[in-house]
Formats: C-alpha cells, structure tokens, sequence
C-alpha cells in the first residue's frame, strides 16, 4: 500500500508539483499515450465543474504513484497506485454546499505486492445519515466479512469545499501511520485498516439486524454478493432449507420459491436514507454477481400485466407491491429474480430475491401451483427469534 508525502501548494492555480491530464482514466497509474493539459484549461474544467485529473509531475508515460480526479461542486477521488499502475487504494469524497465528506473508499491487500492470491480487499461506505458499511473481501467466500453501523458519527470525515490550489488536502485527511502496516499479513493488514475507517463505532450486532429493534430502524443483511450466491447455490445443489447462519442471509420458503429478503426500512423515518442507499448498493453487487454467473438480466414488465393473468408470477409480485423486477436463467430449470417493491419515501422499501422453477416466468398458461411472494421484515424477525 502507498502513504502520501505532504504535497506543498502554491499560487492561486495547480498545486505545485502537479500535472493536469484529460482524458485520463484513473482506475490505472499508466499516462502512457494521456495528454497533457495547460493550468488554464485545467483551471477553466475546475470553474466550470468539469472533469480535471491532477497528478504528481513525471516523464511521459510514467506510472504515477496517485491521481486526484476533481469535479468541483460533485465529487473528488483520491487514488494510489502499485509501481505496475494497478490501483490500490481510492477514497471518494462527494460535496453538499460548501462542505466535502469522505463517503466511500476500498483498498487492496497483497503478500509482498504479489499479484492474486492471498489478497484481501476492502470497501466501504459512509452514508449522509450517519450508517456505514465495510466489507473485507478475501480470497474465498469463507474469508469474507461485513460489518455494519447504524449511527457512526465518529467515523465520518468533513472538511471545507477545496479551492484548486488547496484540494491535494484531501490525500491527507486521515491519520493513517505507514508504521502501523508494517510487516503486517493482507488480511491482517485488511482489518486495520477496516477498523481505521470506522473510528470506534459500535457495529451492529445480529439483533440490531434481526432483533425486534430493526421493525424501527431497518436493516439490510450484512453478507457479501458472493456469500448471497453461495446461499443460492446451496439451496438449488444440496437442498438447503436456510440461509447461511455465518453469513447472515435469511431464507423464507414460500412452496416451490424461496425468497432470499435483503434488507427492507423500518418505521423510522430518520433511517429511510441510508437503509435505501445500502439496499441500493448492496443489490447492484449481487446483480453484477449473477450477470458474471448468467448473463445480462432479462427485466419483467410489471406495468402492463393483463387482467386475466390472474395466476402468474408478475400478477402476485404485482399485488406484492413490487415495482421493479430482473429475470437471470443460471440454470435451465431455475429462475432467480430481484425484486424492489414498496415505496422508498413512505418508509415501505424493500429488496429481495426470488428463487423458483423457470416454468413461472416461461409458460404461457396459468400456474396450478398458488404464488406466494408477499414478505415482510417482521417474518424475518419472527424467523430469527
């Protein structure tokens, strides 16, 4: 992992020592090929909030060691790179008024900078309403961690808007200490730098996720994408009738479909935010996980299901508030859907995924079989108690 030097500013423009390039693309060190741009159209893109790349002064086609992509009033990140241009570590701040806060991050973990196993990465979030999320994802699912917090004032990181001379200031907004590192295994490694990210913050325990305190508050369930697909993959392959308990993932059967509930809001308004933005992000995972497993998702209409499709699957997610829905095939008798029902500013969000014969969303003709999709946070309360 690479720790920053204090970079030294001077002037009303560019930082001292830096470089603007456009277009540049920061998931890699690599400038090879990357024009560079004047101070004046750099600071022409920064008046006008338009993408601008900064980077330490190098040779052509250097690998730089960070970059600093800024879109003044939007969003900055700050990101490291290996001496390969493979990026390490990348923190992005995201700006409200005349105020910036550190909102998500990730960061990579390997045995003496050794590409592929064992590396461990990092990633979290710090949501505006006060909840985080961090995830240390390792080289097997079994290696996998999440932890969740639902109120972790500490660990958020504020600062005044940047000018352009001033915003290198944001690579030195934590207090991370290179010596601490020091010798330490990935996954060591790993989880000082997870804690170091969460500042103190009390996590949450199984009850606050499954306790009667989440009906309040929400909750979303913390387990990788990858730990979700295995819960899959251990229902269609060994018959598994719950979820994982190492993993927290709740199952619910419903006759031949299984649902899979993924976080649902509560009664609170105060939490309404943050339990949808994690939902969000938590199912944008595990939707690129089964792209990755079977393909691009096939979306199910459910705006215009007939009157007379009165025993179909659309029909009953229909009826179970669901407003959103992604078809994928992995095998050819099983269907896996996630499904977004209810309505995120009334405080009745919910995400899940459905597991079921492929016949459901094939045939033509009405289903023998009565469709149950109907869930609530409450049954996966009961389950757990």
């Amino acid at each position: 992992m690479i720790f920053r030097k204090r970079q030294r500013s001077v002037g009303p423009d560019l930082p001292d020592g830096t470089r603007a390039l456009h277009p540049f693309d920061d998931r890699l060190g690599r400038t090879s090929g990357v024009a560079q741009i004047s101070a004046a159209d750099a600071e022409a893109r920064w008046e006008a909030g338009e993408e601008l790349h900064l980077v330490p002064a190098h040779d052509p086609g250097d690998v730089v060691p960070w970059s600093l992509t800024a879109r003044r009033g939007h969003d900055y990140v700050v990101n490291e790179y290996a001496a390969d241009g493979r990026r390490m570590r990348s923190e992005r701040w995201v700006q409200d008024g005349d105020r910036v806060r550190m909102a998500r991050g990730e960061a990579r973990f390997e045995q003496g900078g050794a590409q592929g196993p064992p590396a461990y990465q990092v990633e979290w979030d710090a949501y505006p309403g006060g909840a985080m999320r961090i995830e240390i994802i390792g080289p097997r699912v079994e290696d996998d961690e999440v932890t969740g917090f639902r109120s972790a004032a500490q660990a958020q990181i504020e600062r005044p808007a940047p000018a352009l001379d001033a915003v290198l200031d944001l690579r030195e907004a934590d207090d991370l200490d290179p010596s601490d590192f020091s010798g330490l295994a990935p996954r060591e490694a790993a989880e000082l730098y997870a804690r170091s990210r969460a500042r103190g913050a009390a996590p949450l325990t199984t009850q606050d996720v499954f306790g009667e305190a989440s009906l309040r508050t929400g909750a979303v369930v913390l387990a990788t994408s990858r730990q979700i697909v295995g819960v899959i993959d251990a229902i269609v392959h060994s018959g598994a009738t719950a979820g994982n308990p190492a993993a927290n993932v709740p199952v619910l059967r419903r006759g031949s479909a299984t649902i899979i509930p993924l976080g649902a809001q509560g009664d609170a308004p105060e939490y309404w935010a943050d339990v949808r933005a994690q939902l969000v992000a938590l199912s944008n995972s595990v939707r690129w996980a089964l792209e990755h497993r079977a393909g691009g998702r096939v979306t199910l209409d459910l705006f215009d299901v007939p009157a007379t499709e009165v025993r179909s699957y659309r029909s009953r997610l229909v009826a179970a508030g669901a407003t959103r829905a992604g078809l994928w095939r992995p095998e050819p008798a099983l269907a896996v859907v996630l499904v977004v029902s209810g309505d995120p500013d009334a405080g009745t969000l919910t995400h899940a995924l459905h597991l079921m014969p492929s016949a459901w969303v094939t045939s033509p003709e009405p289903l023998e079989e009565p469709i149950d999709v109907a869930w609530s946070w409450a049954e996966v309360e009961s389950a757990a108690g």
